[in-house]
């Protein structure tokens, strides 16, 4: 693992083509989402996300990774604990992501964990804006339709 990717860091993987995003939570460990499905109807933004914790070495699989906290200074970041308890929250299905390819994807995931600011990620830039409701805490849903 690089040395300079600390908990509460946004973590970048440079794939052929493209670049995957995810939070580091622990040393070499990662929460990060995709898909439920293929990636087809992944641009409808309805499609529940799917979490995973996972070694960053396995899913880099050989590829480019560092920390990339592109944003800290624009936006403060949350304290470590906080960002990893957010993340954390999501990968045990505590709160669900509605993901979309351009506008709910894995980085605009890692941005909110850390900043929780309204962005949008757009293939790889972080475009100030607003997050949707893609993001909901599910007692909350559970609550609101008893």
């Amino acid at each position: 693992m690089s040395l300079s990717i600390k908990r509460g860091d946004i973590v970048c993987i440079e794939r052929r083509g493209y670049r995957h995003y995810g939070v580091c939570v622990d040393f070499d460990k990662m929460v990060h989402l995709g898909p439920q499905e293929k990636l087809l109807p992944a641009f409808d933004g309805q499609s529940k996300a799917v979490f995973k914790l996972e070694q960053i070495s396995d899913v880099a699989k050989g590829s480019k990774f560092y920390a990339h906290n592109h944003m800290d200074d624009k936006h403060q970041p949350r304290s470590p604990d906080d960002i990893v308890s957010f993340a954390m929250s999501y990968y045990k299905g505590e709160k669900e992501w509605k993901y979309n390819l351009v506008w709910a994807n894995c980085e605009a995931f890692a941005i909110y964990c850390r900043y929780r600011a309204g962005v949008v990620a757009l293939g790889g830039l972080a475009i100030g804006g607003v997050v949707a409701a893609r993001n909901s805490n599910k007692k909350s849903k559970n609550e609101s339709s008893n």
